[in-house]
């Protein structure tokens, strides 16, 4: 399985960027009401796992239109989707409009939200068609004209997410729109955490997420209609911090500190028929294990080797916070899943630090990832080549100075993005704090390292909210604005 390396590009690189500089410039801030308040749905209280806590903590429910950055949606309480949008001509937020009102019959066995559902999820996936969760049982697949306009809203069809009703609570990770063979084929992938019981009495009940990966396919025929179908369910008990298609919808990108497993391979995990072969070859490799305890109890007299600091040198300043929360010790892959292999191709291994935030640069294009490289942030895109569907890696798109040590002293942090130029990034806290840093701000008045180039210095601008605004529940990014989604009102901090 090839292994793929993370090349940073190093005409990216600013070495002589010398941090952030505080800034007391007045960021405008203006404010909009509601004239109903978003939904949040709250976990229930057998919902206690972490993979639970970060589904609904992390749950970003201000969705942004990649095609029009300077609208985005949120769902209110009366299950009504309504679009916020600025006016970057004027420099001034239009009024809130409803551009689609969810029928509670839609939403399959029951008019209402059980408590443990999840929240309603948006992605769109071409200047015309969006697909919404529910976060209950379905898909609705709808068709929005064109977004720049003030169009209605149509649904066009909708599929319960799996023939399992037993299963209730998914989340839309990606959703993609491919022309393959002359027909319209939308890729769905849905999150579910379920509680998977031990196979013997002497283990653990764990909770793993569930992947669902599903099709959506149009003929081109004149009355033809969607047709909706299962491809492949995977599953993994670590974290997933990164889910996207590539290019064409036959593979799974997938980013997690555990192991992803299909339902084929879960069986026969559980459930395992050895052949007389098969029985031969695990005693061989007992045998060999036996050996290699042997051995490693002769040099059991020998000195310890030292314990490896995780860091690439000694250069490189490594604080408490740079370790996230419960990860130090897991080894965190990135993988890409092919359907018509049903097996994994490629591998990135992230060592024990998670990629830092996911976002959207160009619309059509599958999300991208920042890792932290030193103490910088880089942003990598998928690299793929229609001509050989074999081979895939990740290209280094662009880099956020000291990005990476920034955001690991800010422990509050909520949601964390950059605008698609990555002029600036943005990192809100769950109340009343936004720290927005501008790589590119000032020369430094024309100071110089000895012997060297101009010192860059950045901008840093601390943004704190009222206290009545209550809680962040959303935020998205575009080119002069950053659009805050608050329990009492929407914020547009013009940058």
């Amino acid at each position: 399985m090839p292994v793929v390396d993370l090349t940073v590009d190093r005409n990216l690189l600013c070495p002589n960027f010398d941090g952030y500089k505080l800034s007391f410039d007045a960021v405008p801030v203006l404010r909009q009401g509601f004239d109903r308040d978003p939904l949040k749905l709250e976990p229930h209280l057998n919902q206690y796992s972490l993979l639970h806590v970060e589904l609904f903590a992390k749950h970003n429910l201000l969705f942004s239109d990649p095609w029009a950055r300077h609208n985005s949606y949120y769902m209110n309480k009366a299950h009504q989707l309504v679009l916020c949008s600025y006016d970057e001509q004027h420099g001034q937020p239009r009024a809130q409009r409803v551009v689609y009102a969810m029928r509670r019959e839609d939403h399959g066995d029951g008019y209402q939200h059980l408590v443990g559902d999840y929240n309603y999820t948006l992605r769109f996936i071409s200047e015309k068609y969006c697909v919404v969760c529910d976060g209950m049982l379905t898909y609705h697949l709808l068709e929005t004209g064109d977004r720049r306009r003030d169009t209605s809203w149509q649904l066009v069809t909708r599929s319960p997410v799996t023939s399992d009703m037993d299963q209730r609570g998914f989340v839309l990770y990606d959703a993609r729109l491919d022309m393959v063979q002359e027909r319209k084929q939308i890729s769905l992938i849905a999150g579910h955490v379920r509680r998977r019981e031990a196979a013997t009495p002497q283990q653990a009940d764990v909770h793993v997420m569930q992947l669902i990966w599903s099709r959506w396919t149009l003929d081109s025929l004149p009355e033809a209609g969607w047709s909706y179908v299962l491809c492949e369910q995977l599953e993994t008990p670590g974290s997933i911090y990164y889910c996207a298609f590539e290019p064409r919808a036959e593979s799974l990108v997938v980013c997690s500190n555990g192991q992803l497993q299909t339902r084929a391979e879960r069986d026969a995990q559980l459930n395992p028929e050895l052949e007389p072969t098969e029985q031969r070859q695990d005693q061989v490799m007992e045998e060999g294990q036996q050996e290699e305890e042997e051995e490693q109890d002769d040099m059991a007299e020998q000195p310890p080797e030292p314990e490896r600091l995780p860091i690439p040198n000694l250069e490189d300043p490594i604080e408490e916070c740079d370790f996230p929360l419960g990860s130090s010790d897991d080894d965190i892959k990135m993988v890409r899943f092919n359907l018509s292999t049903s097996g994994i191709t490629h591998t990135i291994f992230l060592g024990a630090i998670p990629p830092l935030f996911v976002t959207s640069l160009r619309a059509g294009y599958p999300a991208a990832f920042v890792t932290r490289q030193g103490v910088d942030a880089s942003v990598w895109l998928q690299l793929y080549q229609p001509a050989k569907p074999g081979e895939w890696g990740v290209r280094h798109e662009g880099n956020l100075h000291a990005f990476g040590y920034v955001q690991a002293s800010k422990q509050q942090r909520k949601f964390i993005d950059c605008c698609p130029q990555l002029e600036y990034a943005v990192i809100s806290e769950s109340y009343r704090h936004l720290f927005i840093y501008k790589p590119r701000y000032d020369s430094a008045g024309g100071l110089r390292n000895r012997n060297g180039p101009q010192v860059v210095i950045g901008k840093q601008n601390l943004v704190t909210l009222d206290d009545d605004l209550g809680e962040v529940l959303g935020l998205v990014t575009a080119t002069n604005v950053i659009t805050v989604l608050t329990e009492h009102a929407v914020l547009y901090l013009q940058v």
